[in-house]
């Protein structure tokens, strides 16, 4: 009997022969086994597509779909989510890493929750400040506190979320195909903020890599700054349409970012709409203050 896995990996693949084996590897050394990857090979120019090839021959849970264009990421994604038989999405970018028990936590929390969502942490090696662990299983449904506390607006990294794939079909969600970088915030705003219920997950890490040439370092600064606006305007109109914000006060994080050592930024201090104040050293909180 051919059992559905239960989670479908989605993994865009784009020139990196560097790193493509070690992703893999990661993947298949999961403590959980239940799972399919769905490798989409976005047009390669150099010599990925021969690798992931030779790879997927050893393991008959993995999956590979070769677009005939380069198309991006999203609408790799968009491939890779029409063929996914899992019972939740993943998606994880090519040349990235993730602890051993990334997988099993994710989804024993979301089983044992009934979570639409379930949240990973990070560590982001591009931005230490940004980096967020969870110490421990929370529950969230209030709207408001799914903003504050996934910082979502901010960070909306989709490789952070384990996402049922029955609420992701029912609400028909889509990556935006018309953008090349800062897709994921478009989407994934709407995505946390519809979940019925989304719990943090301790132990999980998600390690997000800083490499040279990949589509978000390689952007020029302009297009990135343009793109950032634009969606974070659609960001603003999606918070005030479904009562995210205030007429006077927008109910959002407010950063305020405390420079040391020139232009490195080791600690930053945000003010949460219901007046607690976070001091935040590396991207770990070391102080709370209620205003």
């Amino acid at each position: 009997m051919n059992l559905l896995p239960s989670i479908s990996i989605i993994m865009p693949v784009y020139n990196v022969e560097k790193y493509i084996q070690q992703t893999i590897d990661n993947v298949l050394c999961q403590s959980f086994s239940d799972w399919e990857l769905i490798l989409i090979l976005d047009a390669p120019t150099d010599h990925t597509e021969s690798i992931v090839d030779s790879i997927a021959t050893t393991d008959p849970r993995i999956h590979v779909i070769k677009q005939p264009e380069n198309r991006g990421v999203s609408a790799a994604r968009n491939v890779g989510i029409k063929s996914a038989r899992g019972k939740y999405l993943h998606f994880i970018d090519s040349d990235d890493f993730i602890n051993l028990d990334f997988y099993k936590n994710l989804f024993d929390a979301a089983e044992s929750t009934n979570a639409d969502i379930a949240v990973a942490g990070y560590i982001n090696e591009r931005c230490s400040d940004t980096n967020r662990i969870w110490d421990e299983k929370i529950v969230i449904s209030n709207p408001q506190d799914k903003l504050d506390i996934t910082n979502v607006q901010n960070d909306g990294y989709s490789w952070r979320y384990l996402i049922l794939r029955d609420f992701w079909s029912s609400n028909k969600f889509k990556f935006p195909e018309d953008l090349k970088i800062m897709e994921d915030l478009k989407i994934m705003i709407n995505v946390v903020c519809t979940a019925n219920k989304i719990v943090l997950v301790p132990n999980t890490v998600y390690y997000y890599k800083n490499r040279t040439g990949s589509l978000i370092t390689a952007a020029k600064k302009e297009d990135k700054k343009q793109n950032l606006t634009a969606v974070r305007q659609q960001v603003a109109d999606f918070m005030q349409k479904n009562s995210l914000i205030d007429n006077n006060k927008i109910k959002m994080l407010r950063h305020e970012r405390l420079k040391f050592l020139g232009k490195f930024t080791l600690a930053r201090k945000k003010v949460f709409s219901n007046g607690i104040t976070k001091i935040y050293f590396l991207g770990i909180p070391i102080l709370k203050i209620s205003n």
